[in-house]
Parts: structure tokens; C-alpha cells; sequence
């Protein structure tokens, strides 16, 4: 399964997810969500939900190459943290002269 986040308004959206098949993991069917389901060579791809999500937690997997894409750059989690750790993800208001004063 890959879930495609944005950022919108300093807020993390879920925008769209796409599997081979329905699971547990998915919440409703497009129809009753206000999203559409896209059925594509290989998986189906469930769009148009933009979900607000606080705070995305995922944890570090030891198998999968799971990355973290934000921009350009492109960041596999497994250089963040230990496999099996909880890696949390928000945005946050920050002052522009706070990211040049250390304490």
C-alpha cells in the first residue's frame, strides 16, 4: 500500500491511496467519502480525500524500503531512525530568527 500525503496550510492531507486490493485498512468506499476510486494496471488508486492528518506516525519497517519524499528530496526512514522505531511527522509554526538561535 503507499498513501501520498500533502502539505497544505501547514496541515498534513492525505490525498490518495493505492493498493492491490480492498483491505481493512481502508476506511470507505470512495463513494460514500467524496473520493473516487481509479482502477490502474496493476493496483487500485483511491483519490480525492484530503483527510487532515495531526501528526503522521510510521514506523521504521526492517524489510521495506519505505521513504519519505518532501520536495526534491527524498529520504529512506531507515536513515532516520532504527528499524521498529516510531518515526512522528508534523509542521510546525516556527519564528524565521528561531532557526538560527541555538540554546
Amino acid at each position: 500500500m503507499t498513501d501520498l500525503f500533502t502539505v497544505k496550510d501547514g496541515k498534513i492531507l492525505l490525498i490518495a491511496s493505492r493498493f492491490q486490493s480492498f483491505g481493512a485498512g481502508v476506511a470507505a468506499l470512495p463513494e460514500e467519502s467524496g473520493g473516487q476510486l481509479r482502477i490502474a494496471t496493476g493496483y487500485l488508486e483511491y483519490g480525492g480525500i484530503e483527510r487532515e492528518i495531526p501528526e503522521l506516525g510510521v514506523f521504521v519497517p526492517r524489510e521495506a524500503n519505505t521513504l519519505f519524499r518532501y520536495g526534491k528530496e527524498t529520504l529512506p526512514l531507515n536513515q532516520l531512525a532504527s528499524p521498529g522505531t516510531l518515526v512522528k511527522i508534523r509542521f510546525t509554526h516556527q519564528a524565521f530568527a528561531a532557526r538560527f538561535i541555538q540554546w
